[in-house]
């Protein structure tokens, strides 16, 4: 009797593999990716000093904080300096990757595992940066001019590149799955992705760590035996911020007069990166085909059929 009843409750565990099926997606790229806006903020401080030298370079820019006094003939002082650097642009991306789903159609149920995108597949996004500079009042010499200081001055300055947006998933998601009709599903998830980025600017790579970020799936899935399709058009956002603390290289920078306006004074800026800020507001399409999981039928007969009772000889 004990045997039947295990052989019933196998029987039923049995039932329950069958009716749960396993997909293994790969996105569709066109139409998977990112559109939207891709912005990177970043906040420095440091120097700025003329490009004199007088070997190298003596009829460079001279510079000296202050709006009046002396100015010796080979004098050439660092002014304290705030740059902010904005860098925002649209971003029109390709995703490629994929994931893993369990359906479980008869409780309403969908599983989300092994999530892992790259979206940015189809290669860096370029964005345009916009210099704001905030100084405390100096002269130049070389060109002669004057610069008040506690007003910022913006600069357009070349690009930024946004190098890598990984998308990982943390931990297993379980959503909800509607039937629609046959072979036909609503379905909504919200998992958790460790999201990493990393950009370019001025010749350096800086990295974003990874940070846990919400990611709502959500839209229509249909099976076609061995095969299915899953489709997701969501809202996807981010933002996250690092402290560095780290010396940037020096650089140069052609920089506007002010007083009077239309010359432009050679300076080198030494600046230390204070904080990075990245952030998406963008739409997420996911676009993917699955291909059924066979399930391990043998192994569950067989271990169904050790709990059978012998026929006596």
């Amino acid at each position: 009797m004990r045997q039947w009843m295990s052989a019933a409750l196998a029987l039923c565990a049995c039932s329950h593999l069958a009716s749960a099926q396993i997909f293994d997606f790969t996105l569709n790229a066109p139409p998977s990716g990112l559109s939207g806006t891709a912005g990177i903020d970043i906040d420095t401080t440091g120097t700025l000093v003329g490009n004199w030298d007088p070997t190298s370079n003596p009829e460079g820019t001279r510079t000296k904080p202050g709006l009046f006094g002396t100015f010796g003939a080979t004098e050439n002082v660092p002014v304290n300096v705030t740059l902010g650097v904005g860098a925002t642009g649209p971003i029109n991306s390709r995703a490629s990757g994929g994931f893993r789903l369990s359906l479980e159609a008869d409780g309403g149920l969908v599983n989300l595992s092994n999530y892992a995108v790259n979206l940015l597949s189809t290669g860096p996004v370029t964005l345009p940066i916009n210099l704001s500079l905030l100084y405390d009042s100096f002269r130049t010499r070389n060109p002669t001019s004057t610069y008040i200081g506690g007003v910022p001055l913006t600069i357009p300055f070349g690009e930024a590149s946004l190098t890598r947006l990984d998308a990982e998933q943390l931990i297993p998601a379980q959503g909800s799955l509607v039937t629609t009709g046959p072979g036909t599903y609503d379905f909504s998830i919200i998992a958790l992705v460790n999201l990493t980025a990393e950009f370019s600017f001025l010749g350096n790579t800086f990295a974003i760590p990874a940070v846990p970020t919400p990611l709502l799936l959500e839209g229509q899935l249909s099976i076609n035996g061995s095969t299915a399709q899953f489709l997701s058009v969501q809202p996807f956002a981010f933002s996250n911020s690092v402290e560095p603390g780290v010396a940037i290289p020096q650089f140069p920078l052609e920089l506007p007069t002010i007083l009077p306006p239309g010359l432009i004074a050679n300076v080198l800026f030494d600046l230390t990166l204070d904080a990075i800020t990245a952030s998406l507001d963008t739409t997420l399409t996911t676009n993917a085909t699955g291909v059924l999981v066979p399930a391990p039928a043998s192994l569950a007969l067989l271990g169904f059929a050790s709990l059978l009772p012998r026929r006596r000889r």
